[in-house]
């Protein structure tokens, strides 16, 4: 549950949202892109209610989930997520199991120019690099969920949330 949540930011800033588990910053994040119903409140994506424009939220948007269900091929999922999203299609020469370095990969592939990424701390230093010089290049604005306050990621905000609810304070 999320309760007395306020969140508003500028295109280009970024915030990072943390504290104990189950304190309410995945549920938190599903509702911004529409993955659970809520029963009360005001979201709004670009001046947009999820609800009412998921699809066109969606597209504008990197998401990358807590966690990722299943255990899909990263080659298949490459190529099906690139004929989707109208993409070159290249090779498909991946190892291993789809995680989120790779999902990260593959929606910054689609310029957005929001990213939310639940779980932030379990991206390694490439893909961390990869997100910084994106961020600083398109100026988009980051949402991140995790444990700690400090990730090594510059951010404008933090957020502390516990019980369902969030205290903002800006970074000095």
């Amino acid at each position: 549950m999320v309760r007395g949540a306020t969140i508003r930011l500028r295109s280009g800033e970024r915030i990072n949202i943390y504290g104990p588990p189950g304190s309410g910053k995945t549920i938190l994040l599903l509702s911004l892109v529409d993955i659970v119903v809520r029963d009360a409140g005001i979201v709004q994506i670009g001046g947009m209610d999820p609800l009412n424009h998921r699809s066109e939220i969606l597209r504008r948007t990197c998401y990358i989930p807590q966690t990722i269900a299943g255990k899909m091929d990263p080659g298949l999922y490459i190529s099906l997520y690139r004929s989707l999203h109208g993409l070159e299609t290249g090779g498909t020469d991946y190892g291993g199991e789809l995680d989120k370095n790779i999902l990260l990969r593959l929606q910054l592939l689609k310029r957005p120019g929001l990213v939310i990424i639940d779980g932030v701390e379990d991206l390694d230093s490439g893909s961390r690099i990869l997100l910084n010089n994106y961020l600083e290049e398109a100026g988009a604005t980051l949402i991140t969920a995790s444990r700690e306050p400090d990730d090594g990621t510059r951010y404008d905000y933090r957020g502390y949330m516990e019980g369902g609810k969030l205290d903002v304070f800006p970074v000095v």
